[in-house]
């Protein structure tokens, strides 16, 4: 069912949100935005209203503001439970409070409460947050614009205080010979309901499950001969094809082909848990690795719990994941796949699933590129601490971001320092390297230190309930230190100057995840990465479906000066002292970068 968005009347009409304006930047591979939604209360009793936002798991949010008729209330980041203690202090003691936190089960779903908003009031929600931009297999840099929503540090002995190294590699890998041993293919694919749903508001769009059965179909006439396979579809319950994986033959083929064109969207939720526990508790099949490919829609109600599972599961298999249409989650989708060592796709609008799924194919056919390491060359005092999470697996095409905090006694500025990433291939060894300045340009943003924090909060943050002890005080420590929200953090902001008390009772407004499609509004980048601005009517925001059907927007490529509309030339170091830096590198595929 679809649930209307924004503040809702007791009859459940929707209060038209007033206006949305987005401000983004892109430099280089990294996005900056800071966006702005306008509502009002047009009831005549004080309102608590309950809002959800959208986010793309990658995003590190660093500020949350509000301006209420005219005052300005920033918010600061604390520890959940004491924001959520503040909260409800000031909305008892007649005060006006907002509360941004991240869903308990996603990283990419974030929870606004606003309290005590009086008759009449105007109110505006500013959100700023800073992601790195996925690379698309022809070099193009895609973003996408989610449905939209400064904290005050000191820059102490902390991971603000020093600086930090953001290193990004696009190594050219070379052609390899294929494995000998094939492989076990399964299949995992979505039949909620949701699936049924067109792949875009198009007219005559292709419904999601059909897309999705052309790209199985097609993936299956190309498996290789001699690998296993199987293929489960899953929603509220879930069934296999075959009990066991079977050996791919013109039998078994012709079988699973007759089976996937009687596939339809009729098995209720989307719950992925019970699958896969299934999945990696049968027995492995000597000389053929696990290859997992999940192909979705949605959002399930238990998304850490689901990425716990196929981290677990991470040393034996790769998943390899594809979000269809413009619900599906970035936190899904985005985290079985990095857990496990795979890639992630999204497909939206008229996009075609197939190359994405065939270039996935041909990823888990390839040889595991092994030893992966990197080495730091810095002077004397100088030291690297890695917060990125380990990488041991890279497929040729593919780019390789990491993060590093340096300590120790910094140079005198015209000092230059060095990474090296080594790996080998089939028994033979290779490198890039890459040498940087160590004098940072000014960034009042700290955009390299935000997206670091978020780096090492993906590594460490298992979510609220998941997260083990150890690492919980780590994860609390860095997200307050650097202002990035964190699933033990929120912000909150107290507006303590009103003439008096809200009089009344306060009404609560549990709203539906709104998200927005952009193409008609999204601004085009100049060159050079200035910032923009757009604003857009409130018919931009589209209503979300259930809980089981949540997810990103559609995304718009953007130009980029002296390249083809919509490609962007992938950049591989930045450096950060407080801020970023031009850098040389002395292999070809791994050039000079600034932000």
């Amino acid at each position: 069912m679809v649930c209307p968005c924004g503040l809702l009347t007791r009859q459940e009409e929707p209060v038209p949100l007033k206006s949305i304006s987005v401000t983004l930047s892109i430099c280089e591979f990294v996005a900056g935005v800071s966006a702005t939604l306008n509502y009002e209360n047009e009831e005549k009793v004080p309102l608590e209203a309950f809002f959800v936002f959208p986010m793309d798991e990658d995003s590190a949010v660093y500020s949350f503001e509000a301006m209420v008729d005219g005052s300005i209330i920033k918010a600061e980041l604390q520890d959940k439970t004491e924001a959520h203690a503040n909260y409800e202090n000031a909305i008892s003691q007649g005060h006006q409070a907002f509360l941004l936190e991240e869903d308990d089960c996603s990283r990419d779903v974030f929870f606004c409460n606003v309290g005590n908003l009086r008759p009449g009031s105007k109110v505006a929600l500013t959100l700023k947050y800073v992601q790195e931009l996925p690379l698309e297999a022809d070099g193009a840099l895609r973003y996408v614009l989610p449905a939209i929503l400064n904290p005050r540090y000191q820059l102490s002995d902390s991971l603000l205080g020093d600086p930090v190294a953001m290193v990004s590699f696009y190594p050219n890998i070379p052609e390899a010979q294929p494995s000998a041993a094939c492989g076990e293919f399964v299949f995992l694919m979505d039949r909620s309901g949701s699936m049924q749903s067109p792949m875009s508001n198009q007219n005559k769009s292709q419904p999601r499950i059909e897309a999705a059965k052309e790209t199985l179909i097609l993936i299956l006439k190309s498996l290789p001969i001699g690998c296993y396979f199987n293929i489960y579809g899953f929603g509220s319950s879930y069934e296999a094809f075959f009990p066991k994986s079977v050996k791919y033959d013109q039998r078994t083929m012709e079988e699973a082909l007759r089976r996937v064109k009687l596939m339809r969207a009729d098995l209720g939720g989307t719950e992925m848990l019970a699958p896969l526990q299934a999945i990696y508790g049968g027995p492995s099949i000597p000389g053929h690795p696990l290859q997992l490919f999940v192909f979705t829609d949605g959002e399930v109600s238990d998304t850490f719990r689901v990425i716990k599972e196929v981290e677990s599961n991470g040393q034996k298999h790769r998943c390899f994941s594809f979000g269809i249409g413009e619900g599906a989650s970035t936190s899904l989708i985005k985290g079985i796949a990095r857990v496990s060592q795979g890639a992630s796709e999204f497909i939206t609008g008229r996009e075609r699933m197939q190359s994405k799924a065939l270039r996935a194919l041909k990823h888990s056919l390839q040889p595991v590129v092994e030893d992966v390491s990197l080495s730091w060359d810095l002077p004397q005092g100088l030291s690297a601490k890695m917060l990125s999470p380990e990488q041991t697996v890279i497929f040729k095409g593919q780019r390789l971001i990491v993060y590093a905090q340096l300590t120790g006694m910094m140079p005198p500025a015209e000092s230059t320092g060095g990474v090296c990433l080594k790996y080998a291939l089939q028994g033979k060894s290779f490198e890039n390297k890459v040498a940087f300045s160590l004098q940072p340009k000014h960034d009042a943003n700290l955009t390299i230190h935000r997206l670091a924090a978020k780096s090492f909060l993906q590594t460490k943050d298992m979510g609220f309930r998941e997260t083990p002890a150890s690492d919980k005080k780590d994860v609390l420590k860095v997200s307050i230190e650097c202002g990035v929200i964190s699933s033990y953090t929120a912000f909150i902001a107290i507006n303590k100057d009103l003439n008096k008390p809200v009089q009344g009772p306060l009404l609560r407004r549990d709203i539906p995840r709104p998200f927005i499609f952009c193409a008609a509004s999204m601004p085009r980048l100049r060159g050079g990465g200035a910032p923009l601005e757009a604003s857009s009517c409130p018919d931009v925001l589209q209503p979300r479906m259930s809980t089981h059907y949540l997810g990103p927007d559609k995304p718009h490529a953007l130009g980029h000066k002296k390249k083809k509309e919509g490609v962007f030339s992938p950049k591989d170091l930045s450096y950060d002292g407080q801020a970023s830096s031009s850098h040389q590198q002395d292999q070809p595929g791994n050039s000079p970068t600034s932000l």
